[in-house]
Formats: structure tokens, C-alpha cells, sequence
């Protein structure tokens, strides 16, 4: 269940371009293992990759202010994300 909940969720995410062969993925390092699960389900259900960048939730956030193109931020807490959006 959780894996066709991620799936969906990568597939309908805003701003993530799923026709790219490669989507450029942030996790919060305590969610990095179970992303490489999910990551394979996903690269064989779609044929597309995923890059996978893993840190802390703080690194991660500092790295998009200042320009990093991630297609998704998967975040260890709701904080960092708010900000973001409010940003734009």
C-alpha cells in the first residue's frame, strides 16, 4: 500500500517533470533507506530514475534556497516546506 501511495504521489507532484528520464529527489536522511526501496519499484514500474540526494532536512532546505533543482523535497519535518512555498 505505502509503495502505490509514493508512486501516486511522485507521479502527481506539481513542478516534478515525469516525463524526464531522471527526477531529482532531496530525502531527509532518516527516510534515504526507505526512499532505495521504493526508488527501484518505482524506476521498474516507469522506466524513469531517480537522482537521490540525502541530508539533513536544514542542509537539504539550504541547498534549494540557494538554487538547487530538486523535482521533489521529502522533508523530516512540514517547517522547511511551508517556508519554501511561501518563498515563491
Amino acid at each position: 500500500m505505502l509503495r502505490t501511495v509514493f508512486l501516486a504521489f511522485l507521479l502527481s507532484c506539481p513542478g516534478a517533470s515525469v516525463y524526464a528520464e531522471e527526477l531529482k529527489v532531496a530525502v531527509a536522511a532518516n527516510f534515504k533507506p526507505s526512499l532505495d526501496v521504493l526508488a527501484k519499484a518505482f524506476e521498474a514500474n516507469t522506466g524513469h530514475r531517480l537522482l537521490i540526494s540525502s541530508a539533513s532536512t536544514g542542509v537539504l532546505y539550504n541547498q534549494i534556497t540557494h538554487g538547487a533543482p530538486f523535482d521533489i523535497f521529502l522533508s523530516a519535518d512540514s517547517l522547511r516546506p511551508e517556508l519554501l512555498e511561501k518563498k515563491d
